[in-house]
């Protein structure tokens, strides 16, 4: 991947004995990000590796590429990081564009306005470490107004309930392979959960009394993003699903993983990521006949927040369920308003054709 490139970090010095203790090494455990070639002197470097190891693992990945992207531009202007001014950063937040994926060939679009906010962050947050480093005097992002977005309403495709059972109908779970799609994809109707959430779960997140060394409460415990540790009650089919599971893959180490790659071309016991589970879950729903492009992991979690304000639930138990802190975030999953909204239109419609 191009955003991998190796580059050589600088030799510690004896001016910075504590710089040289430190571990800025591309190979250091903690990031799996290597510093760009541009940082050369051991301030820069020191400042990379705080920026990278500061953040979780995912946003690790989007915020060291979007540095590195933004420290090529300033190489392609020829300036040095610490020469930057914020209408550097202006104009270059205002004019990203969209790298085509691998063997795409479109023509160059502007970026969306989320992800220009997302570089934008990711640059301040550099620039921060730059500054508390004495490797930049001030941080140039930090003046620079983020693109504005103001969000109503949710842009993910909730799955209807009759649709998660027709696909977790058609799946043959007499395979390993299909039981374990069986498993994840009633995981994540059955809880709202994030798709990281469940790529994180390990056999030790399923606690039943079956199975679990010391009987306890029959729990599901979800690592959510944020840090947020979610415990949730097992009941009903979910219990069985995971129990079946469980009992089929036989007795294996509590951390282990809990959802495995089954592929003989990979490694063996590799956990499932969140990709191999998107890509795992849009296969499963092209073979129940639903061939939507735009239904992924998350049109579970947004399928489940609207059948259960359509069944007359309350906001607030909603909200406990996805483990929002605020219900607004919530009322962006209900997609009941989009038909309210497709109603009105279509007689706004009738009214003008008469």
């Amino acid at each position: 991947m191009d955003d991998h490139e190796a580059g050589q970090p600088a030799a510690p010095t004896a001016s910075h004995p504590a710089i040289a203790t430190t571990g800025l090494s591309t190979a250091n455990p903690h990031s799996n990000m290597v510093c760009p070639p541009q940082l050369v002197s051991p301030r820069e470097r020191l400042a990379w590796e705080e920026f990278i190891v500061g953040v979780g693992p995912l946003t690790r990945i989007v915020y060291a590429r979007a540095v590195q992207r933004f420290v090529r531009h300033l190489e392609s202007l020829g300036l040095a990081v610490a020469s930057a001014t914020p209408r550097h950063l202006a104009l270059y937040v205002e004019t990203l564009v969209a790298q085509p994926g691998r063997h795409q060939h479109r023509p160059s679009r502007s970026m969306a306005i989320r992800t220009r906010k997302q570089h934008l962050a990711a640059i301040r947050h550099f620039y921060h470490h730059l500054v508390q480093r004495h490797a930049a005097i001030i941080n140039p992002a930090a003046s620079v107004r983020s693109p504005r977005l103001i969000v109503d309403r949710g842009e993910t495709v909730a799955i209807r309930p009759e649709h998660i059972r027709q696909t977790l109908a058609a799946i043959d779970t007499a395979t390993l392979i299909g039981q374990r799609d069986h498993a994840v994809i009633t995981v994540l109707s059955f809880t709202a959960a994030r798709v990281g959430a469940v790529a994180k779960l390990t056999r030790g997140s399923v606690r039943l009394d079956g199975i679990a060394p010391r009987p306890r409460d029959e729990l599901l415990i979800l690592e959510e993003k944020n840090a947020k540790r979610r415990q949730l009650p097992l009941c009903g089919e979910l219990r069985e699903v995971l129990f079946d599971w469980l009992q089929r893959t036989g007795p294996a180490d509590p951390d282990g993983p809990l959802f495995t790659s089954l592929c003989p071309n990979r490694t063996p016991f590799r956990p499932l990521t969140s990709q191999d589970i998107l890509r795992m879950v849009r296969r499963r729903l092209c073979a129940a006949g639903f061939t939507d492009p735009n239904l992924s992991c998350h049109s579970f979690r947004a399928g489940a927040a609207t059948a259960l304000l359509d069944s007359g639930l309350e906001l607030t138990k909603v909200q406990d369920l996805l483990g929002h802190a605020d219900p607004r975030t919530t009322r962006m999953y209900d997609a009941r308003s989009r038909q309210v909204q497709r109603e009105t239109l279509d007689r706004l419609t009738r009214l003008f054709a008469r």
